[in-house]
C-alpha cells in the first residue's frame, strides 16, 4: 500500500515593535543594542563585531542613524560583542553573551573617551531578557544541558520546564493539558515526529551530547509553527568552532538498580469460570543486564572563519536478560506447563531464559560555512538506525508454551528461536539551509529536509507455517477439536516486508524590517511538505503472498454458549489463497462459518 500526502502553506505576519523576526522552524536568535555616550546621547554609524566563542560565527554590522545595530540569524551560542573605537569614543568588547534560540540579547554600549588605542573590556554574562515577546516559551541552555540531572535522550530534560509532564496515557508528554499527539517535536528546523501518530520515536530522541540548546514553546508561537496545536519542542545541534573541541567518554546503568516492576494484570479464558475467564496478578521478576552509553564528538574549524564541522557518535545499547517461566492452568491448579513430547524433542523447557540486545544508534555530521558575511550556509546528515536481537519470550510468568517456528526447513523453539529472530528499523535524517542577509533590513532563508525510515522491527526469524490456535476450547472438547486449549503451532507469522516513510519538506521565507513608529517586520513564507508512505505486511503463506486464516465452528452444549473456536484441521493451505475446503465434521457440530485467507 503507499500513501502521498502533501501540504501546502503560506504565510504572511506582520510583527510590531520591535519583534524578533522568525522564519520557517525557527532555529536562530538575535543580537541588538544601542550605542550612547557618557550623556546619554545615541552614537551613529558605529561598527560592531558580532564573534562566537563556541560557534563558528563572526559578523560585522553597523549601527543606524539613531545608534541602533541589530544582526539577525545568530546561531545559539555564547558570543563576544566589540563595538570598534570612533569619534574618540575607545573600543570596547562584551564578553559571554548568550542567544538563544527565538530571543532578542539586548547588547547596549555605554561608550567612553580614552587614550588613543585604548580597549575597555567589560566582563559578565548578559541576561536574556526579551521585553517584546509575547510567546509562552522555556529555553533550555548547553550549560543547563550539561549540569541539569537527566537521561541520554534529550526529552529526558523537557520535566524541568514547568508547562511540560510525563504523561503515558496521553501520548509521551502532556503541555499544558494537551496531549502528546498534539505536540511538534523539531530538530534544526526539520520535523522528527512520527507522522502516524504524532509521537517522538526513540530513534529520533537524539542523546543530550548532540544538543546545543532546547526550546519548549507553550502557547502565542509564530504561524511557521501552526502544525502543532499542543506544544513545540525546538532543538538546535552543537556546530563547530575556530578550536577544537571533543568530548568522549562512557555511561553505565544496571537494570539491578532499577524499582522493581509491578504485577502484571492477566486474562485466562478458562472453563472453570461461569465467566469463561479469570483475571489474576502475576508477579514481575527484575530483569538482569548492563546499559552502555559511549559517546565520542569533535568540532573544528576546516577553513577558520569560513568553514566549520561537527561529528559525534552515540549509540545507547541496552541489554536485557529475562527468565520466563512457563505454566498451565489458573489460581490452585496453576503448575509447570507439561510440555508436549515435539517440544521436548527440539530442548525446550518450561523455564528458558533469553537475553535481548537494542542499539539505538545515532551518528551525525554538521557542517556549518560562511562564505560570505552576508551568507550562511547550514548542512547535517544524521543516521539514527535501531537494532534489536533476540526478543523476549514474554513476562515472567506465561500461560503457554514456548513458540515454536520452520526456519529454512529447521524446526526452533523458544529461546533458539530468539536467536534468529529481532529486527532493524532504518533511519537517516539531512537538511541543508542557506540565509542570504544582503542588507540589515532583508532576510531570505532556503530550507530543505528530508526524512527516511524503514520501521521493520520485529521483522526477521518469521515463521512460514500457517498459524492454528486453540481458544476456548473446553476439555470435554480437546478430542473432537485436535487441540488443547493455549495451544499455537507457531508464535507469530506475521513479518514486515517492508514499511518505508518519507517526508521532505521546502520552506523558503522573506523578511524586511523598517522604521515608523518603531520597528516593524514583515514577513512572508512558503512551505510544501510530503510524505510518503510504502508498506507490505501481513501473515505469510508457504505458497507466498499475504494474509491471514482462519478456521472455525461452533459448538453447543448444555450451559455453554457457542463459542468461535480455531480448530486445528489436517488440510493444506489452497494453492493462491482463497477459501479452505471444509472439513468434515463430527455429528452434532454447527457449522458457522468458513475459513477465509484476506
Amino acid at each position: 500500500m503507499k500513501r502521498n500526502l502533501g501540504f501546502f502553506a503560506l504565510a504572511l505576519s506582520v510583527v510590531l515593535c520591535f519583534g524578533v523576526s522568525a522564519f520557517g522552524q525557527q532555529v536562530t536568535g538575535e543580537i541588538q543594542g544601542t550605542v550612547r555616550d557618557p550623556n546619554g546621547a545615541v552614537v551613529p554609524n558605529v561598527t560592531v563585531n558580532i564573534q562566537g566563542v563556541n560557534i563558528g560565527f563572526k559578523r560585522t554590522v553597523q549601527a543606524d542613524a539613531d545608534g541602533v545595530y541589530h544582526a539577525r540569524e545568530v546561531p545559539p551560542g555564547n558570543y563576544k560583542v566589540t563595538m570598534e573605537a570612533t569619534s574618540g569614543f575607545a573600543a570596547q568588547t562584551k564578553d559571554n553573551i548568550l542567544v538563544t534560540i527565538g530571543n532578542a540579547t539586548t547588547v547596549d554600549f555605554a561608550a567612553s573617551t580614552a587614550a588613543v588605542g585604548a580597549v575597555v573590556t567589560v566582563a559578565g554574562e548578559a541576561a536574556v531578557i526579551d521585553p517584546t515577546e509575547t510567546k509562552a516559551q522555556s529555553n533550555i541552555t548547553a550549560r543547563q544541558i550539561d549540569t541539569l540531572p537527566k537521561g541520554t535522550g534529550f526529552t529526558s530534560l523537557l520535566r524541568t520546564t514547568v508547562a511540560v509532564r510525563p504523561e503515558p496515557l496521553g501520548g509521551q508528554y502532556t503541555i499544558n493539558g494537551s496531549t502528546g499527539l498534539e505536540n511538534s517535536f523539531i530538530v534544526d528546523g526539520q520535523e522528527t515526529q512520527n507522522y502516524y501518530n504524532g509521537i517522538l520515536r526513540a530513534d529520533n530522541d537524539i542523546p543530550y551530547q548532540a544538543l546545543q540548546e532546547i526550546q519548549v514553546k507553550t502557547s502565542g508561537f509564530e504561524a511557521e509553527f501552526g502544525g502543532a496545536t499542543g506544544g513545540v519542542i525546538n532543538a538546535v545541534t552543537k556546530s563547530g568552532s575556530n578550536e577544537f573541541h571533543g568530548e568522549f567518554g562512557i555511561q553505565f546503568s544496571t537494570q539491578r538498580w532499577n524499582a522493581g516492576p509491578r504485577p502484571v494484570l492477566t486474562n485466562t479464558l478458562t472453563t472453570q469460570s461461569s465467566s469463561g475467564q479469570i483475571l489474576e496478578y502475576f508477579p514481575q521478576n527484575r530483569d538482569s543486564g548492563t546499559n552502555e552509553y559511549p559517546t565520542a564528538s569533535v568540532g573544528g574549524p576546516i577553513i577558520k572563519n569560513r568553514l566549520w564541522f561537527f561529528a559525534i557518535h552515540s549509540p545507547r545499547i541496552i541489554n536485557t536478560t529475562r527468565t520466563t517461566y512457563f505454566y498451565q492452568g489458573v489460581g490452585t491448579t496453576r503448575a509447570p506447563r507439561v510440555l508436549s513430547a515435539a517440544l521436548a524433542a527440539l530442548g525446550a523447557s518450561n523455564v528458558e531464559t533469553v537475553s535481548n540486545r537494542t542499539v539505538y544508534n545515532y551518528s551525525a555530521l554538521r557542517l556549518d560555512a560562511a562564505p560570505f558575511q552576508s551568507l550562511r550556509v547550514y548542512s547535517s546528515l544524521t543516521w539514527n538506525p535501531v537494532v534489536d536481537k533476540r526478543p523476549l519470550l514474554g513476562g515472567t510468568f506465561v500461560n503457554s508454551s514456548p513458540g515454536t517456528a520452520v526456519l529454512n526447513g529447521v524446526t526452533y523453539q523458544g529461546n533458539q528461536l530468539a536467536n534468529f529472530q529481532g529486527g532493524r528499523e532504518n533511519s537517516n535524517n539531512f537538511r541543508v539551509e542557506g540565509v542570504w542577509i544582503p542588507t540589515s533590513k532583508v532576510v531570505a532563508d532556503v530550507r530543505y529536509t528530508r526524512g527516511f525510515s524503514n520501521q521493520k522491527l520485529g521483522s526477521y526469524g518469521i515463521a512460514t507455517d500457517p498459524r492454528i490456535q486453540c481458544v476456548n476450547v473446553p476439555t470435554a472438547f480437546v478430542a473432537v477439536a485436535g487441540c488443547s486449549q493455549g495451544f499455537s503451532n507457531i508464535t507469530s507469522n506475521d513479518q514486515t516486508f517492508r514499511n518505508v516513510s518519507l517526508r521532505t519538506t521546502i520552506d523558503a521565507n522573506l523578511g524586511y524590517s523598517f522604521n515608523g513608529l518603531g520597528r516593524h517586520d514583515v514577513k512572508g513564507g512558503w512551505e510544501r511538505s510530503k510524505i510518503f508512505n510504502d508498506v507490505l505486511s501481513g501473515n505469510i503463506f508457504p505458497q507466498g503472498g499475504q494474509g491471514r486464516s482462519y478456521l472455525y465452528y461452533g459448538i453447543g452444549t448444555a450451559g455453554i454458549d457457542c463459542h468461535f473456536v480455531y480448530v486445528q484441521f489436517n488440510i493444506p493451505c489452497p494453492a493462491g489463497g482463497g477459501l479452505y475446503p471444509l472439513p468434515t465434521l463430527p455429528p452434532g457440530v454447527t457449522v458457522v462459518g468458513t475459513g477465509l485467507n484476506y
